[in-house]
């Protein structure tokens, strides 16, 4: 096996540059999901079967809006964060591998180049926009607010507001992270 060097983006030398690191991780994401083919992907994670999850993670009392909720959501109830997911489903999807936690701690560089990825526990079979949402996410809580458009440039792709909502607030509802369990029938 072949081991990974580099350092992740939130080393002082990569975070010091955040305009060269915002076009670095787009370009990142973008290679990810050109690579990695969906036909040979084992894990789904579509809608339909993400809904179904937190579906059972509301039903096993395992969500907790005050407690797993980012504060961007945490203004509603477990309730209402279900009927949203339910009734806002983004219409279109283009389906791809995704990272599932494409942020920037989990992306390593090296001189400025893609050494590899890390963290791969929630890669499946999703909307591009689950992997564009939380990876545009991370880069605020990393590099501060403005870059996102840069990273989705660089990714080739224009900004989405509905679906980045969307998407945020699913990762909040479906983490792994925050419950340990995994459900596949």
């Amino acid at each position: 096996m072949k081991e990974l060097r580099g350092t992740n983006g939130t080393e002082p030398d990569l975070k010091a540059n955040p305009e060269l690191l915002a076009s670095l991780l787009g370009k990142a994401l973008l290679y990810f999901h050109d690579h990695a083919p969906v036909s040979n992907c084992p894990f789904d994670f579509r809608l339909e079967t993400s809904l179904e999850h937190v579906s059972k993670r509301a039903q096993l009392g395992l969500i907790q809006p005050e407690k797993h909720f980012h504060p961007e959501f945490q203004h509603l109830s477990l309730d209402e964060a279900l009927s949203f997911l339910q009734e806002q489903q983004p219409s279109s999807t283009k389906e791809v591998v995704c990272h599932g936690d494409h942020c920037v701690p989990n992306i390593l560089f090296d001189q400025n180049r893609l050494q590899g990825f890390v963290d791969l526990g929630e890669l499946g079979v999703a909307d591009v926009w689950w992997d564009l949402a939380t990876a545009t996410w991370s880069m605020n809580w990393n590099l501060g607010e403005g870059w996102e458009e840069m990273f989705l440039h660089e990714y080739g792709i224009g900004a989405n507001p509905e679906a980045t909502t969307y998407y945020r607030l699913l990762y909040d509802l479906v983490s792994y992270e925050q419950s340990n369990l995994l459900y596949f029938e």
